[in-house]
């Protein structure tokens, strides 16, 4: 399995290469401006060329997607040509087999376009975001849908300030901290993004980040270096609102190259907002289990107890835990052999602090999840 996991990523990284058109050159994101930047229009083509970018194959991995599922990718490209973290993520999302398309900026101001979207990454952290679609973008979150926010080493960049803006609006608190400059290495990933599908203890490059501090309910951090906190995930307390995940460097994704763990810990991004924090079923068939349901939790939101109910459909070995928005385990409240039909816990937080909370219950190869908000 290491060799197979092996082969498949560097197919990803040769086949990132591939799509950014050289294996060297590349310019820092620190400095220097490209003179003739690559921007894509929207259908895939080189602003100014007439055919699309060569077609690549992307081997399949183990953490596929199901077919029809989009992701819209923002380019990143026009600020400097060096910085295909737009190209990136193209070639881990299909590799994944997402619907996936790298877009103009412009796309932000299309909410028809956003209408379709099931995933939104906004590759780059250095290209200001003007006011009408920091607005547009804050109204596709409140859509329910998920979003990858670029930001970067500087905390004043327009990208930063709109990861805190969008926090603010829907209910969470972030603070930005400063600049810390060099090599931040090792970065250590923490929670579920450091486990699902792929591990990844850490990233070994890291240039430059801005770091900041979030109010451990609804914004968890997921990286850290020497104790500070440099990529967030944000899950708004309003489950009706989507999730973002933000990192504070850019170089991590441009430069796979010899960092194998990069394209992994995408890998762990797309599958975290493509599934995190709403219901799912996993099983080795990749099909869902008749008469294997979760309910969603009642009250909710609550204070300090709930009742989760759930059905089997054969007596099995089933668990029932709860973990907090980057997976780290709070309760068990289920381990044992049941009896098919419908059973119901209570779970009791009185011990914990307010925000959003994930359970989950596992049986006979299959997981269903729902999130609870405990308000206090």
């Amino acid at each position: 399995m290491v060799i197979l996991r092996t082969i498949n990523l560097l197919f990803i990284i040769t086949a990132a290469l591939l799509l950014s058109g050289s294996l060297v050159g590349q310019s820092s994101s620190r400095n220097g401006q490209s003179a003739t930047p690559a921007v894509i229009s929207s259908n895939g083509h080189e602003a100014g060329t007439d055919s699309p970018r060569e077609n690549i194959v992307i081997p399949p991995t183990s953490n596929r997607v199901t077919a029809g599922e989009v992701v819209t990718i923002i380019e990143s490209q026009s600020a400097n040509s060096g910085h295909d973290m737009d190209q990136e993520w193209l070639t881990v999302a299909l590799a994944m087999g997402f619907q996936a398309t790298i877009h103009p900026q412009t796309a932000l101001d299309d909410m028809a376009l956003l209408d379709t979207t099931d995933v939104l990454i906004v590759s780059s952290g250095v290209i200001d975001i003007p006011t009408p679609r920091r607005a547009m973008i804050l109204s596709y979150l409140k859509t329910g849908k998920p979003l990858y926010l670029q930001n970067e080493y500087l905390c004043d960049y327009s990208s930063n300030r709109l990861f805190a803006e969008l926090v603010d609006s829907l209910g969470g608190n972030v603070t930005l901290n400063g600049t810390v400059s060099g090599d931040l290495d090792p970065m250590n990933v923490l929670g579920t993004l450091a486990t699902t599908p792929n591990p990844v203890d850490s990233l070994s490059y890291f240039w430059y980040g801005c770091h900041g501090t979030g109010d451990s309910t609804t914004v968890v951090p997921f990286l850290e270096h020497m104790g500070n906190h440099y990529g967030f995930v944000f899950t708004p307390p309003d489950p009706g609102h989507g999730i973002i995940i933000t990192t504070s460097d850019q170089d991590w994704v441009r430069n796979p190259d010899g960092y194998a763990t990069a394209p992994m810990l995408q890998e762990n991004i797309l599958h975290y907002l493509n599934e995190g924090g709403s219901v799912g079923i996993i099983g080795s068939a990749g099909t869902p289990l008749d008469g294997f349901e979760l309910q969603q939790n009642y009250p909710n939101p609550f204070n300090p107890g709930t009742t989760i109910e759930f059905s089997l459909p054969n007596a099995d070995f089933v668990t029932l835990k709860v973990y907090n928005v980057v997976g780290q385990e709070i309760a068990t409240l289920v381990s044992g052999k049941l009896p098919a039909g419908i059973h119901r816990y209570t779970w009791n937080a009185g011990n914990l602090a307010s925000g959003v909370y994930l359970y989950r219950v596992e049986a006979g190869g299959y997981s269903l999840v729902r999130k609870a908000m405990l308000m206090k």
